[in-house]
């Protein structure tokens, strides 16, 4: 009897209690380990993010090292001119400079759309008057040789010299359209990308007579103000790192304003009290239809465009805080986005002046990375002083800094 008993006991199971314990305590566990472990995987996110803003500020500066400056923010034609003749050069790639007909018109200087033929308010008049943007020059600097080799290609992709002379309009392949000039896919998935960010670059923007774009996190700071009130050939109080620089349009090759950008002694306001890069946050949620070259959908919102130089494409200012409740303004906003959107990310259009603006956003807890005008990099948080964030947007604004 004794035997049969202790057999009995060996051979016990758990209770149903017990087991409703174990697994409350499991349950416990789990919830105690989970927000551990996020906290970890978004530290090694906001530390590779600091580390792919570490490399475009080391890309800039040898670019500087190479050319004399930093690259252009925007190369920009004032295509009204006899000089930039002809607007249309009718297939030639290499007309004669001062040639013909120039175009009809000149845009305001803040005015970035595609090629389209609209002379209304704005007036654009064909908007064939830009150059490679900043992303574009730092090609070689970030070992991206084969999209170098493509630079040549995509002026002549038009049949005419690029006479369109919009690398928004006329650069924008895809892997799904124009494969041979795709200058997207690389920087938007891989160079310009914050893992934080997690959104899907294949939803593309669609809107101002542009279509196909990708888009990226990483933006060069325009200013301290709005994009209008630095969009000059010479520096204003507001201007940043990156700006407008006045480049030629024939022949082709002077429209990279290569060299032609800030250079480090124009930064009189010290390069370690100047941002260079930081981040915005692209709105990928589907609203328009998907295309044969935009397979994955398509929105209105072009924030974060890595091919668009606005407020917001591939420049962004400090005159809001990072991660502002205030809207971005903006020239393409996707009005369907909530108001209660965690990450802030409701805008304003505003397509009639240069009053345009986008803060630094991202999904780093309470803050955004920025690379300074020196090649560090910080981590700025969304409560630092406005007036302060302003003053470290622009370059000769002579505002003490007192990051305390």
């Amino acid at each position: 009897m004794a035997d049969s008993q202790e057999r009995s006991n060996r051979f016990r199971g758990f209770t149903l209690i017990e087991l409703l314990v174990v697994i409350a305590i499991i349950a416990i566990l789990i919830g105690l380990l989970l927000p551990a472990v996020q906290k970890v995987r978004e530290a090694a996110a906001r530390m590779r993010c600091q580390n792919n803003l570490k490399q475009l500020a080391l890309a800039a500066h040898n670019y500087h090292s190479t050319h004399g400056s930093f690259p252009p923010g925007l190369p920009r034609i004032l295509q009204a001119l006899q000089s930039n003749a002809p607007f249309d050069s009718g297939g030639n790639p290499n007309p004669v400079p001062g040639s013909g007909t120039p175009a009809p018109g000149e845009p305001p200087l803040w005015v970035v759309w595609g090629n389209s033929t609209s002379t209304s308010n704005p007036p654009r008049f064909g908007t064939r008057c830009y150059g490679p943007s900043w992303p574009l020059h730092i090609l070689a600097e970030i070992e991206q040789t084969p999209l170098v080799a493509r630079i040549e290609p995509a002026f002549l992709s038009d049949g005419s010299g690029g006479a369109e002379s919009n690398p928004a309009d006329n650069w924008d392949g895809v892997p799904q359209r124009r494969p041979d000039i795709d200058f997207q896919s690389t920087l938007s998935t891989r160079i310009l990308y914050c893992p934080s960010s997690a959104h899907n670059p294949n939803v593309h923007f669609n809107n101002l007579s542009l279509e196909n774009l990708m888009k990226g996190n990483y933006v060069g700071c325009w200013g301290g103000g709005t994009f209008g009130s630095a969009a000059s050939f010479s520096p204003t109080p507001t201007s940043g790192v990156f700006g407008l620089v006045e480049v030629a349009k024939w022949p082709w090759q002077l429209r990279m304003g290569t060299g032609r950008g800030v250079k480090v002694d124009q930064i009189t306001d010290g390069s370690s009290n100047t941002i260079m890069f930081s981040e915005v946050l692209p709105y990928d949620v589907v609203t328009l239809d998907a295309t044969s070259s935009s397979p994955e959908g398509r929105n209105l919102d072009m924030r974060g465009c890595v091919l668009l130089p606005a407020a917001g494409g591939n420049v962004f200012t400090t005159l809001t805080a990072p991660n502002s409740s205030t809207p971005d303004t903006i020239i393409s906003c996707e009005p369907t986005i909530p108001t209660t959107d965690p990450y802030r990310r409701a805008c304003v259009q505003n397509q009639t002046n240069g009053d345009t603006f986008a803060a630094a956003r991202s999904k780093h807890s309470g803050g955004v990375n920025a690379a300074m005008a020196d090649g560090s990099v910080r981590f700025f948080r969304d409560t630092i002083n406005v007036t302060t964030w302003q003053a470290l947007g622009t370059r000769a604004g002579g505002e003490v800094v007192n990051f305390d």
